[in-house]
């Protein structure tokens, strides 16, 4: 067993190296509130499996240029009961992502459908792709 305990010992400043990773950039190995998100020419989308959860267990902010989405799943065991088996994640998760400076704070559109919470990011309207209509000369 000593050999595990001095290779675990050595892998923790990977793991903190890993975390931070995750962290910075969203992500997660968590196998609660995984999510995707996809940039389109007007604006993006993230996607977060968020099961057995309503939109009142849900919270979506915007600050200082960082998009959060936090909630607490609670187990709904009996009282007295005992779980002879469960690979379900409960409890309180926060998944935070830095915005883009396109991206329009004011635009944001959240459904939660099935399950999945899906927010709609538009780009600012001055850096969406436009259409210029042209005259016909006099």
């Amino acid at each position: 067993m000593n050999c595990n305990s001095a290779t675990l010992r050595r892998s923790e400043p990977l793991d903190a190296v890993r975390r931070e990773f995750e962290r910075n950039l969203g992500l997660s190995s968590d196998p609660f509130a995984q999510l995707s998100v996809v940039e389109a020419q007007d604006g993006v989308s993230v996607s977060i499996d968020l099961p057995g959860l309503s939109r009142d267990d849900i919270s979506v902010t915007i600050d200082n240029g960082e998009l959060t989405i936090a909630g607490d799943r609670k187990s709904e065991m009996p009282e007295g009961a005992k779980a002879i088996f469960s690979n379900q994640v409960f409890g309180e998760f926060r998944r935070t992502l830095k915005l883009h400076e396109s991206i329009d704070p004011a635009s944001v559109d959240a459904v939660l459908k099935n399950g999945v919470l899906t927010l709609k990011l538009s780009k600012r309207p001055e850096l969406q792709p436009r259409k210029i209509d042209i005259r016909a000369a006099s």
